[in-house]
């Protein structure tokens, strides 16, 4: 999971070396379903590679079946995609390519395990 500190930040990088379907960066914790989509579940986050940032309640997100999204860019192959959190505030950031994406600084649950995903 990542650190429970109060200081620091947690980040990871994926290479697309391929995409078949849609593909889904992020956190979950250890009780998130295998049969639903990361982001879907309360308490679960990601960036979709169809350009949607998922799970974030915030002001001026969109719902899709009351799921929170936020339009943001889309991945493919050969892209590099970030998750990190501020161990702070506990807040999640996602980069491509090594640039960071807005909107940054995006809270998620101070209460829960959270797992790379």
């Amino acid at each position: 999971s990542i650190p429970n500190q109060e200081s620091g930040i947690f980040y990871y990088e994926v290479k697309i070396s391929a995409i078949t379907a849609s593909v889904s960066i992020g956190l979950a914790t250890k009780e998130m379903p295998l049969d639903k989509f990361v982001g879907y579940v309360k308490g679960t986050y990601s960036y979709d590679s169809r350009g949607y940032f998922w799970g974030h309640e915030v002001a001026g997100c969109s719902h899709l079946n009351k799921h929170p999204f936020i339009k943001v860019p889309k991945f493919g192959e050969g892209d590099v995609v970030g998750c990190g959190v501020n161990l702070e505030n506990r807040q999640i950031f996602y980069t491509l390519n090594g640039e960071l994406l807005e909107p940054a600084g995006l809270p998620i649950d101070h209460d829960a395990d959270l797992f790379p995903c």
